[in-house]
């Protein structure tokens, strides 16, 4: 309250919302820098990253055409 002016929720009803989904993998053990909590791979499918070294995770984000096409792919395709 009050509503938003028009003209601002026009805006925002045309903004739309984009696919995005995360990636989190977990491995035996820490293969990368242990110091780096986030980098970037230049070059790679999934190019960024956020890594939980003590746990030996790694986070990753992906969105637009990826995301639509692994949420249509069976777990078992995409975990391979």
């Amino acid at each position: 309250e009050p509503p938003l002016p028009q003209w601002k929720q026009n805006a925002i009803d045309v903004m739309g919302f984009g696919d995005t989904d995360k990636i989190i993998l977990q491995f035996d053990k820490t293969f990368w820098n242990s110091k780096l909590t986030t980098f970037y791979i230049a070059g790679a499918s999934y190019p960024f990253a956020v890594s939980a070294p003590k746990k030996r995770i790694l986070v990753f984000m992906i969105g637009g055409t990826r995301a639509r096409r692994m949420e249509a792919s069976r777990d078992e395709d995409t975990i391979a």
